[in-house]
């Protein structure tokens, strides 16, 4: 893949195409059986997914899910397809936060870019919640060496 990072990108939608959940998350490599783990994790049966096209996208279907997709090719024309807009949007802010954030980083913390950036992302509209749930996860969380 020269010097890419295999992830997947889900976005979850109302009826009227308003973005709600956002999900990130680095997989060890496009395949049907790396797919099929992470739509088992995300997605619930009956899920209707749509993606670029790519043939292991259809493991989703493994677990009773519908799978729409077009073939988009590459490029500028790729970006524009509008079941895919949402996706290509938060692509795109996370690529200009880590950039205006970190100035450089290594990609073995990606993971927690990512997770950092859809949890900011998931829950910016429930504030009054935040000192409690911030409260739960540094009581409940262990330590986490960066070996780890």
């Amino acid at each position: 893949m020269g010097g890419k990072t295999p992830l997947v990108v889900a976005v979850q939608v109302t009826k009227k195409g308003q973005q709600v959940v956002l999900w990130m998350s680095r997989v060890s490599d496009f395949h049907k059986q790396d797919l099929h783990s992470w739509a088992q994790y995300h997605l619930q049966p009956g899920t209707v997914a749509h993606s670029d096209g790519q043939a292991y996208f259809g493991a989703v279907q493994d677990i009773s899910c519908e799978h729409r997709s077009v073939v988009t090719g590459g490029g500028p024309q790729s970006c524009q397809a509008g079941h895919l807009m949402w996706v290509n949007t938060m692509l795109g802010n996370v690529k200009q936060s880590l950039v205006g954030t970190c100035h450089a980083f290594d990609s073995k913390y990606l993971s927690r870019y990512f997770a950092g950036f859809s949890y900011r992302f998931n829950y910016r509209y429930d504030l009054s919640s935040l000192v409690p749930r911030l409260a739960y996860v540094a009581v409940q969380t262990p330590p986490l060496p960066y070996h780890l």
